[in-house]
């Protein structure tokens, strides 16, 4: 090892200690009963997997997230001729589209839960929940906090933080990278949720 080893690991723990430190005076605030949580630093693209006709007869483009947003050709407030052309809307599935209903951290209407993890505490959670994950395309979680105060860290496109405490629960987007840090003594878990059969949805935009 060389001397330069062990002033990077001092670094590193410092690091770790004084982050620590910032979300622990965090956690001694009052929060609300609902995390006021910014808009993503950019939008967020998903991939449109097909298109529908609703109830007007204007497009609507499904995405890979559960979302549905609509594609109308508006001239001249939107100019969008290609979604008239059947050929050219099938040229656009498997491109990205913004989801403003993600930016929001909405959560699709239509689906349902799927499954939910045990409860973890503090001392049982999951070393993989405290490093930087996802959840794999088309699933969304919801971390339910039943006791003490949850970190709770979303990266790109979001690049925020805050801390949910007992009776909060913090919205997981699909392939949202992720990680959790409990402040004391936790107990939460972690519910999923999944679009239904293809019988049974009705995905709105």
């Amino acid at each position: 090892m060389t001397a330069a080893a062990p002033a990077v690991a001092v670094a590193a723990a410092a690091g770790r200690d004084s982050r620590r430190a910032r979300l622990e005076a965090r956690a001694r605030r009052p929060v609300s009963s609902s995390p006021s949580l910014p808009v993503p630093t950019r939008s967020m693209r998903r991939t449109i997997e097909g298109f529908r006709l609703d109830e007007e007869r204007h497009w609507v483009a499904a995405l890979d997230c559960g979302h549905a947003r609509h594609v109308r050709h508006d001239p001249p407030l939107v100019e969008r001729a290609w979604v008239l052309d059947a050929r050219l809307r099938e040229a656009r599935i498997g491109t990205p589209l913004d989801c403003v209903r993600c930016d929001r951290r909405e959560l699709p209407d239509h689906f349902r839960e799927t499954r939910r993890t045990r409860r973890f505490t503090e001392a049982t959670v999951p070393n993989a929940l405290r490093r930087s994950h996802s959840t794999r395309r088309g699933v969304w979680g919801v971390l339910h906090v039943h006791r003490g105060r949850l970190a709770y860290r979303q990266h790109a496109p979001f690049d925020d933080e805050c801390i949910l405490e007992a009776g909060q629960t913090g919205l997981i987007l699909p392939e949202v990278e992720h990680e959790v840090e409990p402040l004391g003594p936790v107990e939460f878990e972690i519910a999923f949720h999944a679009a239904p059969p293809p019988d049974e949805a009705d995905p709105a935009p």
